[in-house]
């Protein structure tokens, strides 16, 4: 008998914690994607900048800010504007000082190609902000490296 009322409440435990979780994960998973609506809307508008200053400090710390409005103005002038985007994967990390990221993942069409982007953002003291911004592309490469254009 008393080792049924532990199973159950062991299992009940079991299935809240599971339950707490991925309600937080979903918060997170909503905050990130609020802010890769964000990130679109200054890309589409190019309005680098405003990205730049309302990054990480980590982020700062890696690039500066002519670097990194240098690099997304160049990705946008060969890619143009995004046409549509569609969400593929989503990871939750922590960094090496215990801060929570979200890596979100996403198959995006521009005007001139297309290109698979990870969005790896911070989400500390109820703040979202990009942490680290990468774009496979091979239109965006063949541009880049041969001066050849998305037909």
């Amino acid at each position: 008998m008393k080792m049924g009322l532990v199973s159950r409440v062991f299992l009940i435990f079991l299935f809240s914690s599971i339950v707490s979780c991925s309600q937080s994960n979903d918060g997170r998973e909503e905050e990130g994607e609020k802010y890769v609506d964000y990130f679109n809307g200054k890309f589409n508008s190019r309005k680098i900048s405003e990205i730049y200053e309302n990054a990480s400090e980590k982020l700062k710390v890696g690039v500066s800010k002519d670097d990194f409005v240098g690099s997304i103005e160049k990705i946008r002038e060969i890619l143009g504007e995004r046409v549509s985007t569609k969400k593929d994967k989503v990871f939750y990390l922590k960094d090496g000082d215990g801060v929570p990221l979200i890596v979100l993942t996403y198959n995006t069409r521009f005007t001139n190609g297309v290109g698979a982007e990870s969005f790896l953002l911070e989400l500390e003291d109820n703040r979202v902000s990009l942490h680290r911004y990468n774009i496979n592309s091979d239109d965006l490469i063949r541009s880049l490296l041969l001066g050849e254009k998305k037909k």
